[in-house]
């Protein structure tokens, strides 16, 4: 899919062109810049925090709906997940054994799978920074790999 000037206005509000976002509206300021890379853009929507003051702010500029406008799931009686204790240990410890684990690639999507599957817990501030084995694993990846070329870290329930 491609993200041209009328799937931003469609999707997001707003004519990229004939009007600029405010540099305020966005998480990682390089994109801002009237000359930007296609890895600052990149970045930006990695980085794009819908809670955040940017997010906030974007979400005021546009007609975009987004997931600070989130409500809660009404799930059936009975079917709601229940969210287990929070993890134990520190940010350097070993995933616990699972059958499942889930990957994202944006902080939104962060947002969105822990509202879903851990109702009352976000993955902003209520999961734990995860950072066991990240200089090996950063080591193998390609040089592309987003962990390595901004030093991102994971975030676990």
């Amino acid at each position: 899919m491609i993200a041209d000037r009328a799937w931003v206005q469609r999707n997001l509000g707003f004519d990229p062109i004939a009007q600029l976002a405010p540099a305020s509206t966005f998480a990682f300021t390089r994109a801002a810049q009237p000359i930007s890379t296609p890895e600052d853009l990149q970045r930006e929507i990695i980085d794009f925090d819908s809670e955040a003051p940017a997010g906030r702010e974007f979400l005021a500029f546009t007609t975009a709906t987004g997931l600070s406008r989130f409500t809660d799931i009404p799930w059936p009686k009975g079917l709601a997940p229940k969210t287990g204790p929070k993890p134990g240990g520190n940010s350097n410890s070993p995933l616990p054994r699972a059958d499942v684990l889930v990957v994202t690639w944006t902080v939104d999507e962060g947002h969105a799978l822990s509202r879903v599957l851990t109702p009352g817990k976000d993955s902003r501030n209520d999961y734990l920074s995860y950072t066991h084995n990240f200089a090996t694993i950063t080591s193998v990846s390609k040089a592309w790999a987003t962990c390595r070329r901004w030093e991102t870290r994971s975030l676990a329930w």
